[in-house]
């Protein structure tokens, strides 16, 4: 019998130091998960579906034992994963979080961003009465179709 018994829709592990190197940032080797062997012995052939992991302050993903891992950024500030001439470089931009949707055959992780940016394109709520009562197949060609009205009608509309 394994313990912990797996979980009925399997287990999120999370983690505060990411199991997984960066060879961009050399800063990054201290702050890296130590003794991963160990953690790959519980991870290999469990019911792990995912690895959750911070202490970066920037987004990155990779996999560990097949299994995959989301590193978040951060809300105060985030790093700049390839600084020129420092050894850690904290910058005022970027700030976020990961959502994670668990579907029961794949995690969707979606970055958050915490500040708004400028926006630089729209399309405003009036076009959900055109694709209104469309397939999905129809409304995914408007949308893909130069000529089609979503692409002309509402062309930079509420901008």
């Amino acid at each position: 019998m394994c313990w912990p018994p797996p979980a009925e829709h399997g287990t999120l592990l999370a983690l505060h130091h990411p199991p997984l190197p960066l060879p961009m940032l050399r800063a990054a080797e201290l702050i890296e998960l130590l003794e991963q062997d160990r953690l790959a012995a519980v991870v290999r052939g469990s019911d792990v579906r995912g690895i959750l992991a911070g202490h970066l302050h920037f987004s990155t993903y990779s996999l560990f034992e097949g299994v995959p891992v989301s590193v978040a950024s951060a809300s105060c500030y985030t790093s700049d994963p390839a600084p020129v001439d420092r050894f850690v470089s904290g910058v005022d931009g970027g700030q976020s979080f990961t959502m994670i949707h668990a579907y029961a055959d794949r995690l969707v992780h979606t970055i958050v961003p915490l500040v708004a940016g400028p926006e630089v394109s729209a399309v405003g709520l009036d076009i959900m009465a055109a694709i209104e009562g469309l397939t999905v197949e129809e409304a995914r060609e408007m949308a893909s179709n130069k000529t089609s009205p979503f692409n002309t009608q509402f062309e930079d509309h509420d901008r």
